[in-house]
């Protein structure tokens, strides 16, 4: 548990990188957020342990950061409103929408919170599949749901025998976004070419990404290399396969 003194430790500590980051001296960032130099040099220096709550829209406007989020408070909200920020108006343009689609459909589903979203991929489902989250479908499963509970983030419907026998046409992989292990399923895409491949993950010097059923190519990845690792993002790891 946090303590109070560790929170405003850390908020001062945050408040300082913000205003070296922004390139003001202490006196323009303390009129910027509409105090005095010398009380901003009372909060960076710990002498006050409270402030005016109208320092919070202040600093958004200048930081673009929550009153919390300098505080070291973390959530999925913040995190995901983090990755939202750094998107083009065009992108954030689409993402609100899907987000009100979503919305919609929650609000017309009997039983959301036991629904599941499923990306139906189109290409190879071997190799080089074209991953397209807009076109999706809803799963009911509540088994699957109870039991993986929120470590089950999305589906993807295996739609061709490309990948027999370790998954067959209409399973649907079960999806989590947490890092991969060694020996882990992944569906991980090229950012060059914005093709998914569906491998298996060893972990070597470098990365080995295996096909699972021994067909198609052998990814390497080498975690050394910043420009190689900047090339491939793990879209996510096969928690469990739905068949029924």
């Amino acid at each position: 548990m946090t303590t109070k003194k560790e929170m405003l430790d850390t908020f001062a500590e945050n408040l300082e990188k913000e205003r070296i980051k922004l390139g003001y001296t202490q006196c323009d960032f303390a009129k910027k957020l509409g105090i005095s130099a010398s009380s901003y040099r009372n909060i960076i220096s710990r002498r006050v342990d409270t402030f005016s709550i109208m320092l919070a829209p202040k600093l958004y406007e200048l930081t673009g950061r929550f009153l919390y989020e300098m505080f070291g408070q973390r959530s999925i909200e913040i995190e995901v409103l983090n990755k939202f920020r750094k998107l083009t108006d065009r992108q954030k343009a689409y993402i609100t929408a899907k987000i009100e689609f979503e919305l919609e459909m929650k609000a017309k589903e009997e039983d959301p919170a036991n629904m599941l979203d499923v990306l139906l991929l189109t290409g190879n489902m071997e190799d080089g599949m074209v991953l397209d989250s807009a076109h999706e479908e809803h799963v009911y499963c509540p088994e699957y749901i109870k039991k993986y509970g929120e470590r089950l983030h999305c589906g993807i419907r295996i739609t061709s025998n490309h990948l027999h026998p370790v998954y067959i046409k209409g399973d649907i992989i079960g999806i989590s976004k947490r890092p991969p292990r060694d020996g882990d399923t992944c569906v991980l895409v090229n950012k060059k070419n914005g093709r998914a491949y569906i491998r298996k993950f060893i972990q070597s010097e470098p990365c080995r990404m295996e096909p699972i059923n021994g067909y198609g190519d052998i990814i390497t990845i080498d975690h050394n290399n910043p420009d190689e690792m900047r090339e491939w993002v793990i879209f996510g790891v096969v928690i469990t396969v739905l068949r029924r």
